[in-house]
């Protein structure tokens, strides 16, 4: 129930993401974003009872874009 760009999560369609997937995870269609450190998200997906941090950002529109 948090906004977007708040303290909760969103989910971002592969395409919208600049960084490189690992082969790993080539096949997923969408990916589970949280924020820390401010406004700076770190990205992953979930896979049964396993989140995997696939990204974390240093800068804020290193991963996707904001807009």
């Amino acid at each position: 129930m948090a906004p977007r760009q708040g303290l909760g999560t969103e989910f971002i369609p592969e395409g919208q993401i600049r960084a490189p997937r690992p082969v790993a995870f080539e096949e997923e269609a969408k990916f589970m974003f949280f924020r820390y450190s401010g406004k700076l998200p770190m990205g992953g997906v979930r896979v049964r009872d396993v989140f995997h941090v696939l990204w974390i950002a240093k800068d804020f529109s290193e991963l996707y874009d904001h807009s």
